[in-house]
């Protein structure tokens, strides 16, 4: 998903002018320049557009300074507040902010789901044979046990040539023929979401799509997690992953998409947990990145507090600081 960020108009700003930007480094611009109105004592506006590649989603303006700037909980305020046609085209644009600004909506907000009831499945009726007792009857019998065994044979022996003429797993998943894979292998179907899973993360996201739609037919645990990782849905993740722990524990390659999914959520000590247990050197590189990070992030946080008890004599030194606190941010906010 590529969403990016847009300062169409600006007033006592200094931010890049109808240029797009990640909208994550867009946030941190925006938090730093609340933060320097605040500080400055004067007032700030912009309007701004959001776009998901070419097309414009959304477009509205915002005033600083504020005692707190949440760009998203701006947006999802405004649109509860504007009226729709078709209430599905509210939940639609929110559901759409969420995954571009990667936040969860609460409970209270999302919309009532109702649950399917399970279908259960009817005994199967045994029928009861009895054979007749009359000896006038002994060849019919004899004849009708012949036919039935023949068309048990002739069945055995269609459903045998059929499995011969059944495409092999490999073909199928070469060709591209991830439902009909499914279909034919149903014992396979952690395998044939393996296959998609590896092909969305190493060659193209095109097939996510396809994964989605594998996923909704033959659903697994894995398949689960997969999507929330890919669509950023760290929280869930790692609630898959407490479900199952010992599966994950076992998987080599989703072990530290797990640590990763922790660092996403600022739990540190728990992705490094996961990475003692991976082994994996990336997700380790990852969390003394972090880790830097944030320990720069603190450390300039308490630089300016200090240098705010004289704001006129230490104006450069304050937004040099500011300057720095947010490119630790803009650091942190690309893992």
């Amino acid at each position: 998903m590529n969403v990016s960020f847009a300062f169409l108009t600006i007033e006592h700003m200094d931010v890049p002018l109808d240029r797009k930007i990640p909208l994550a480094k867009a946030v941190l611009l925006i938090e730093k320049q609340n933060l320097i109105a605040k500080e400055s004592n004067i007032s700030m506006q912009f309007s701004y557009g959001l776009y998901e590649d070419e097309n414009e989603v959304y477009q509205s303006s915002l005033q600083l300074p504020k005692e707190k700037v949440d760009l998203f909980l701006a947006i999802v305020a405004e649109v509860k507040e504007s009226a729709f046609e078709d209430e599905k085209q509210r939940e639609a644009i929110l559901n759409w902010l969420c995954l571009a600004f990667n936040r969860k909506r609460t409970k209270e907000e999302r919309p009532h789901k109702e649950k399917k009831p399970k279908k259960v499945k009817e005994p199967k009726k045994h029928r009861s044979f009895s054979f007749p007792k009359v000896s006038k009857k002994v060849i019919l019998i004899v004849v009708s046990l012949l036919i039935f065994s023949g068309v048990c044979v002739g069945g055995l022996y269609f459903a045998i040539n059929q499995h011969d003429k059944q495409p092999p797993l490999e073909v199928l998943l070469k060709e591209g023929a991830f439902l009909e894979a499914g279909k034919q292998y149903p014992e396979e179907h952690q395998r044939i979401e393996q296959e998609l899973f590896t092909l969305t993360r190493t060659k193209d996201r095109s097939y996510l799509d396809k994964l989605r739609v594998f996923h909704r037919e033959y659903p697994t645990i894995q398949g689960d997690f997969d999507l929330s990782i890919f669509d950023f849905n760290y929280e869930e993740a790692i609630t898959i992953f407490k479900q199952e722990r010992d599966l994950f524990l076992a998987d080599n390659e989703r072990l530290p998409l797990v640590g990763y999914a922790f660092l996403k959520i600022d739990e540190v000590d728990e992705a490094k947990q996961i990475q003692e247990k991976s082994g994996n050197a990336e997700l380790q590189k990852l969390i003394l990145q972090y880790e830097q990070a944030l320990l720069i992030i603190d450390e300039k946080e308490k630089e300016i507090q200090e240098l705010q008890k004289k704001p006129t004599e230490n104006k450069e030194k304050i937004e040099q600081a500011i300057n720095d606190l947010y490119e630790a941010k803009e650091t942190l906010s690309q893992f």
